[in-house]
């Protein structure tokens, strides 16, 4: 009669149902980083350990290895492409969530109500965000490290080099997308003396909020907090910095769009 304990072995268990199971758990440990991901915390040994000790399952490394990753490296990339699957931050897309709550609940009709909303928005949601375990925008970096640390000679450059473009691509495109919508929502245009595009300047702000927001994790949530008087009738508000440098950013590419003088376009 087998004995209660008996820890379980792979063997029942599909090629499809290992993976996944084993991407699983690579999230679970990549969440525990909060936001500086190290993609090399993802060894075998570590994800292995963690299955027998929370639910139990003995994993070996002549089951995943070569059987369905190539490499360590390999299996590290398709956890971190995973987690950019569920990208961006929930602090930004959804519906109850710090933005979309800003935005549903401003005065739209009037300039002053749509300059308050877009620095509100931006003060709540990225607050929100750089306080979170969310690990959204470090999967981008911790992708580009791993190509850093390579050789171009070495055989895993490319499966790097490809897992960032598309990486890379793929947030991008996400974003650009949130973006659109909100620019919509509050009525936003490019600023016209820089000639550039919708699609562009909302591109380079998120390339801006990307590395604001990887920079600004490094101190953690609670450094770099700011008390400034920017209420709709001057009253202190708290900011991390990281939001107040993306509100800088923003009024430097983006203006009030609609018929008006052009001397009263500035956020």
């Amino acid at each position: 009669m087998a004995s209660p304990n008996r820890i379980s072995t792979p063997k029942r268990r599909s090629r499809s149902d290992l993976r996944e199971l084993m991407l699983e758990v690579g999230l679970e440990l990549i969440s525990a980083q909060r936001q500086l991901v190290n993609p090399d915390a993802l060894n075998y040994k570590s994800v292995f350990d963690y299955l027998e000790r929370t639910r139990n399952i003995r994993v070996t490394h002549a089951s995943v290895h070569e059987r369905i990753w190539p490499s360590q490296r390999a299996y590290q990339l398709d956890v971190l492409r995973r987690a950019a699957e569920g990208l961006p931050a929930p602090t930004f897309l959804d519906e109850a969530g710090a933005a979309a709550t800003v935005v549903r609940e401003a005065d739209l009709e009037s300039k002053d109500g749509r300059r308050i909303a877009t620095r509100e928005m931006i003060r709540v949601s990225c607050n929100a965000d750089i306080s979170s375990d969310d690990v959204t925008l470090s999967v981008y970096r911790s992708i580009r490290m791993a190509l850093a640390g390579l050789n171009e000679a070495d055989d895993e450059y490319a499966l790097v080099e490809r897992a960032i473009e598309e990486t890379r691509v793929e947030i991008g495109a996400r974003y650009l997308e949130l973006f659109h919508a909100l620019a919509a929502a509050l009525r936003l245009r490019p600023r016209a003396v820089l000639g550039v595009d919708l699609n562009t300047t909302l591109y380079r702000l998120f390339a801006q909020v990307v590395a604001l927001a990887d920079g600004f994790a490094i101190d953690g949530a609670d450094e770099n907090r700011l008390e400034l008087p920017t209420g709709p009738n001057g009253e202190v508000q708290d900011w991390h910095l990281y939001s107040w440098s993306v509100w800088c950013a923003a009024r430097t590419v983006l203006e009030l769009d609609g018929d008006m003088p052009d001397n009263e376009r500035a956020l």
